[in-house]
């Protein structure tokens, strides 16, 4: 694997699109996470990969894998439930000391603790 400016930086970006773009329901593939990375510039074979990922495993990350035809990776557990964020959400947006303002930027901070389609 060649060494890149961001090369240094591959575990943080792979954290953050596990994080981002995986949940129960949405897995990706060693070649769609590879894809990913590539976003960044930055370069990544398969067996680097799985690699990363299992430092991601004993760093703490709890990520998961589905294996069917092909095998998908999906961050498992998170900080918060998504029952609990909900929660939080409807706690806001029917506080009444709150300016509408303030509550899209507390809903929007909120909406970064879980996966993008969980967001939605």
């Amino acid at each position: 694997m060649s060494k890149s400016s961001g090369q240094k930086l591959k575990l943080l970006y792979l954290r953050d699109i596990l994080l981002k773009r995986t949940d129960d329901n949405h897995g990706m593939t060693a070649a769609e996470i590879i894809d990913a990375l590539s976003e960044f510039n930055i370069k990544s074979e398969r067996k680097s990969l799985y690699d990363d990922i299992s430092s991601l495993q004993m760093y703490g990350l709890d990520i998961e894998k589905i294996k069917s035809n092909t095998t998908r990776y999906y961050v498992a557990s998170r900080d918060f439930e998504l029952a609990e964020l909900k929660l939080l959400v409807d706690a806001i947006q029917s506080s009444k000391f709150i300016t509408r303002k303030k509550s899209m930027e507390l809903i929007e901070k909120i909406e970064g603790l879980v996966s993008n389609s969980q967001g939605k």
